[in-house]
């Protein structure tokens, strides 16, 4: 059996490594486009999970790699000149070009095949194989030579990084934020030899273009980097070592593998940093696909198979949290009004998967003095104007119930709204209301319960509904011959309305009314409304205190939330306005509803990118349209 592996970084290496040790009988070829001894970066960091991941693949490998590298058991987070430690995190760094020398040596020592100084430019130069794995990073030429069979989609995000060195041997993997020329920066730093450490400076796309770096060269931003971060740094100048300023890009393969052809790591799908190491990622891929020829004592297309399956729904948990991280990260600005603790806090449950439950138990000492922190009032958000007038648009982004939409870039959201300023005589479904009876607002909303005591306790003690009323009755109605005695309960929501629930007496729960998961379920869901982002703050902690899983602040373009579940499993969400509606608001909704149920009549509507151009002829419409009588 043939292999051939393009690509000579970590996760190729690995692959190769693993193939050969366990089945002599394989040739493993690498063909790596650089010399031995040349990489570009610095350190690559593992957290301490990561570690035991990757022994999975080889315990002796991951134990000769771990004696080269820097260990560390907390994070700090440096926000407002605050340190906050963040206890329980196991780090652990190594240099990249030890880390590559290191997998060289294994592989050689199990015989492997390295080619150095060959770059393939197309699969067809390494396809004389059983199998070609395209382990050659985000620009894959082996994905590129297939890329509308392995469906691959790029999509850029919108903050802008490069990644530094710098001779200061930090003490723990660390975020610094800062606040400084109208601008928001972080600067992601950790030791990964006992002198050196990485720099990675992270800016968003309004401070990119507020502090005039797109127009200044990589020596020049590098330069600024130094200004904005001196005392981070202690005076040490950042080293380049191909210190590119560019944005992050997501590549996506609807397809894992093309006949003989599988991808792994960043030629399959690129990882974000916030996230942890893409070098862990890929390698852990290659783990993934190691096992899956093993299992398949070889057949090709059953390995590549077994190793989707075993591998996709992974890599989907991943890109989920990847999403909600890098929105964080754009909103950071916004984010930075919130004082040291609560800023650390919202951060470590960015991407959901941290609960309040886990980190009390793995950072007992951070959720101790997070829970004793006065509230403070929150500076003023630097969306407002505040703190040298950051002009940031916080509502680009729009994560819902765990998933993340843009408007910018390759996913945008609704870009017909920016086609010419609006009015409703300018669009021609806007037409006077008819008279009829008005609505003065919702009474109340009404759910069944199987839980009676778990749904009391919930909405009168921990959320301070007060119970005001409760129908106790017979079965009736046109099936009162089979209709459950039942209670129907009701509290007091405010602003005169209720929530009420009905229960159903000596019955068990339907199937058919059990609560589904998935983002659709969460559509059906109630929201109460604070003043503040302070407010909603407090009823994050309170909800938290008593047990209850809550989501981070999400945002979607007028409110921003927080989302959780009641016993009976139903979506709630507490939120606070952003800004007010106003009348183009109106007028675009009424555009877009107009185009959609036009759209849904035809019964072909598939994506959103057909009613974005379906939209255009009514936000477009002719003046003299806008004034046909009704």
């Amino acid at each position: 059996m043939l292999f051939h592996i393009a690509g000579g970084g970590p996760s190729g290496l690995y692959l190769a490594y693993l193939l050969k040790r366990s089945n002599g009988a394989r040739t493993v070829r690498v063909f790596e486009q650089n010399p031995p001894d040349v990489t570009f970066g610095f350190g690559v960091v593992l957290s301490g999970r990561a570690l035991q991941f990757l022994a999975e693949g080889s315990s002796e490998a991951i134990e000769r790699l771990a004696r080269r590298m820097e260990r560390w058991s907390n994070q700090h987070i440096v926000h407002r000149g605050e340190r906050v430690v963040i206890d329980g995190s196991s780090y652990a760094a190594i240099e990249r070009l030890t880390l590559l020398r290191e997998l060289h040596q294994l592989c050689a020592a199990t015989g492997v095949e390295l080619s150095f100084e060959h770059r393939a430019t197309h699969a067809a130069d390494l396809a004389d194989c059983n199998v070609l794995v395209g382990a050659d990073g985000a620009n894959s030429a082996i994905r590129e030579s297939h890329a509308t069979e392995f469906g691959t989609r790029v999509h850029d995000y919108r903050n802008y990084f490069a990644w530094y060195g710098v001779e200061r041997p930090f003490e723990a993997h660390t975020l610094t934020f800062k606040a400084a020329n109208g601008g928001a920066f972080v600067g992601h730093h950790y030791r990964y030899k006992p002198a050196m450490s990485t720099f990675v400076a992270e800016v968003d796309a309004p401070t990119w273009e507020k502090c005039g770096m797109a127009a200044m060269t990589d020596d020049e931003r590098r330069a600024y980097m130094e200004t904005i971060f001196a005392d981070t740094l202690a005076g040490k100048p950042l080293l380049s070592n191909r210190s590119i300023w560019r944005r992050s890009r997501r590549i996506d393969n609807d397809r894992w593998h093309v006949r003989n052809i599988g991808l792994i790591g960043d030629a399959l799908r690129t990882a974000h940093p916030s996230i942890g190491s893409g070098t862990r990622l890929a390698m852990e891929d290659a783990i993934a696909l190691w096992r899956a020829f093993e299992s398949s004592n070889d057949d090709v297309s059953a390995a590549l198979r077994a190793y989707e399956r075993a591998r996709g729904p992974i890599r989907k948990k991943l890109d989920t949290a990847m999403e909600l991280s890098v929105t964080w990260y754009e909103q950071m600005a916004s984010k930075m009004q919130l004082p040291p603790h609560a800023f650390a806090y919202d951060y470590l449950r960015r991407t959901n998967i941290m609960t309040a439950d886990r980190l009390a138990r793995e950072s007992p000492d951070f959720m101790r003095r997070y829970r004793t922190q006065p509230e403070g009032i929150p500076a003023k958000s630097m969306h407002a104007g505040a703190v040298d007038s950051l002009e940031h648009d916080p509502e680009k982004w729009e994560p819902v119930f765990g998933k993340r939409s843009c408007s910018n870039n390759a996913a945008p959201s609704d870009p017909t709204r920016s086609l010419h300023p609006l009015s409703s005589a300018e669009v021609p479904m806007i037409r006077p209301l008819e008279l009829h009876p008005k609505l003065h607002g919702v009474d109340h909303t009404a759910r069944p319960t199987w839980r009676l005591r778990e749904t009391v306790r919930f909405y009168r003690d921990i959320l301070g509904l007060p119970l005001v009323h409760c129908i106790s009755a017979k079965g009736w109605g046109r099936e009162k011959e089979e209709h459950a005695d039942f209670l129907h309960f009701f509290f007091d929501s405010g602003n005169a309305s209720t929530i009420a629930f009905f229960y159903y007496i000596g019955t068990r729960q339907p199937p058919e009314l059990v609560v589904p998961r998935g983002y659709m379920a969460m559509a059906n869901h109630t929201a109460w409304r604070v003043q503040s982002e302070t407010e909603l703050l407090e009823w994050q902690r309170r909800l938290e205190s008593h047990g209850v899983n809550v989501s981070q602040f999400v945002r979607h373009e007028i409110i921003e939330s927080i989302y959780f579940r009641d016993p009976n499993w139903y979506p709630l969400e507490i939120t606070r306005s952003l800004r007010d509606v106003e009348e183009p608001d109106a007028v675009d909704a009424a555009a877009t509803i107009e185009a959609a149920m036009e759209l849904e009549d035809t019964g072909r509507w598939k994506t959103i990118e057909q009613l974005w151009r379906h939209k255009v002829k009514f936000v477009q419409a002719q003046p003299e349209q806008a004034g046909a009588p009704a």
